[in-house]
């Protein structure tokens, strides 16, 4: 070999391995799990690095590695310096060529897309069961977002709360549309469970609140004695709203002329009264001899509401057979206006509203 091909060598020679220094880690670089620990930290990261990339000291290939980032990892960007960023690597800070990083864009976390509705106004609560606490009502027709499911009950996200709903009272967005005939709001005060207001022997309703017919209660009544008359059935209004005055009067009454024991099981104590909300109302046929009698069962207009008054949004309040329950005797006439899911699905349990919901009735 001639002297001027190995003084070439040489220097190549030197190049490649110094080539090699500014690429391969010091003894200072840090191990894979301590890699890992550092992307793990850079919870602030804004760039990551392209390719395995050393950290210096300064801004210049002169300066020192401190350590090497491996592919991949992320880094805080602090300031800029020509070509070179002063960055943050782990609880490291240096300097890196601002070739050899990219900056890492910004996505915005995806918000949970809303699957289902409410049909009614319905509790969020915190655990699976009526026995917890109430976050929030989530408002009816309102979108929440399914999560999970825990037997009846549905894990769901409203807005910024996560909670529990039954899943009674909702419906998959697409698969059905709002109710026509939807529960009432739940402004009254009183007792409510699973926003349904309870007016019982238990239950009342203050002296002061005496609101007068409730507007979608009324609406729905007005649709169903419509559809009825279009099927040859004529239904009467024979009694609805009464304030808590009224009803003073008229129980005082029926307690003078047949006694307490016997008024108890047909009439309501005052603020004990369903007709108190607005919400119920006592019907009739064409034959008033039928009126306020157990006989109104059997006329063609009785019939006709005990098939299809839930699909109005109305329940049979006080069933025959279960006066030891609720406290009252049969009366085919009276509903009440509950909304049409709920009325639906309590129709097909055949119970009361003191036994679907497990309250006491008196």
């Amino acid at each position: 070999m001639t002297k001027n091909k190995m003084t070439t060598k040489a220097v190549i020679s030197t190049a490649v391995l110094t080539l090699a220094i500014s690429i391969v880690p010091t003894g200072n670089a840090f191990s894979n799990s301590e890699f890992g620990l550092i992307q793990a930290e850079a919870s602030t990261a804004t760039h990551v690095a392209k390719g395995n990339l050393n950290l210096r000291s300064g801004g210049s290939l002169k300066d020192k590695i401190i350590l090497q980032i491996p592919k991949g990892g992320k880094i805080e960007y602090i300031s800029g310096s020509g070509i070179w960023y002063k960055v943050k690597y782990g609880t490291t800070t240096g300097y890196v060529h601002s070739d050899y990083i990219t900056k890492i864009e910004t996505v915005a976390p995806e918000t949970p897309k809303a699957t289902h509705f409410a049909k009614s106004n319905v509790n969020l609560r915190t655990g699976a069961s009526t026995k917890h606490e109430i976050v929030l009502v989530i408002p009816r027709n309102a979108e929440v977002s399914y999560i999970s499911k825990s037997g009846i009950w549905y894990k769901v996200k409203y807005g910024t709360k996560t909670g529990y709903v039954h899943s009674d009272y909702l419906a998959k967005i697409g698969a059905a549309e709002p109710s026509k005939y939807p529960a009432p709001s739940t402004d009254t005060p009183g007792k409510y469970v699973e926003d349904i207001l309870i007016v019982n022997k238990k239950y009342a309703l203050p002296s002061t609140y005496n609101p007068g017919v409730n507007a979608t209660a009324k609406k729905a009544l007005d649709a169903m004695i419509a559809d009825a008359k279009k099927q040859s059935v004529t239904l009467k209004i024979t009694s609805s709203y009464r304030s808590y005055w009224y009803q003073n009067t008229l129980y005082n009454n029926y307690v003078e002329k047949h006694g307490k024991a016997k008024a108890d099981r047909f009439s309501a104590r005052p603020g004990h009264s369903e007709h108190q909300t607005g919400l119920a109302f006592d019907l009739g046929g064409v034959n008033q001899a039928h009126w306020f009698e157990e006989s109104f069962a059997n006329t063609k207009e009785g019939k006709w509401l005990a098939s299809n008054a839930h699909k109005y949004g109305f329940h049979l309040r006080y069933q025959k057979g279960k006066e030891d329950i609720t406290g009252y005797m049969f009366e085919p006439w009276h509903f009440r206006y509950i909304g049409e899911a709920n009325a639906t699905k309590i129709k097909t349990s055949g119970k009361t509203l003191e036994e679907y919901f497990d309250i006491p009735g008196k």
